[in-house]
């Protein structure tokens, strides 16, 4: 996060849905062309983390104090609240080649005993070229 956008006191309100029972690093890849529309629930944007750990959107990476809300989602659409307690934050990053350059956040979800299955989710590469 940028020093400078937290002293203005923006703030980001950011609403993921995880698929339930998954666990290991989410990554969401920004500013990506093609990316569906946007969703927003009231003052939330909101990003379905797909299955293989990861969203793509349009929109540019979130900038300021954080406000976010993490929830496992099951197959019907039931939402089940994550404790923050199972959320690790992680940071940002970029990637760039000829002709591209994107930018993304990740971070982990699960508790102790989910976290066996980190590691599986697909390299920012491998997300660009799915």
């Amino acid at each position: 996060m940028d020093a400078s956008a937290g002293r203005s006191g923006r703030k980001n309100y950011d609403l993921y849905l995880i698929p339930k029972g998954y666990a290991g690093q989410v990554r969401i890849v920004h500013e990506i062309e093609n990316a569906p529309v946007p969703e927003t629930e009231g003052k939330y944007d909101v990003f379905r983390v797909n299955d293989r750990g990861y969203a793509i959107t349009s929109l540019p990476q979130s900038e300021g104090y954080i406000d976010d809300l993490y929830y496992y989602v099951d197959e019907k659409g039931i939402r089940e609240a994550i404790s923050e307690s199972c959320i690790s934050y992680g940071g940002s990053g970029g990637v760039q080649g000829a002709g591209y350059e994107y930018s993304y956040t990740y971070f982990s979800v699960g508790c102790d005993q989910d976290m066996d299955d980190q590691g599986k989710s697909p390299g920012i590469e491998d997300i660009l070229y799915e």
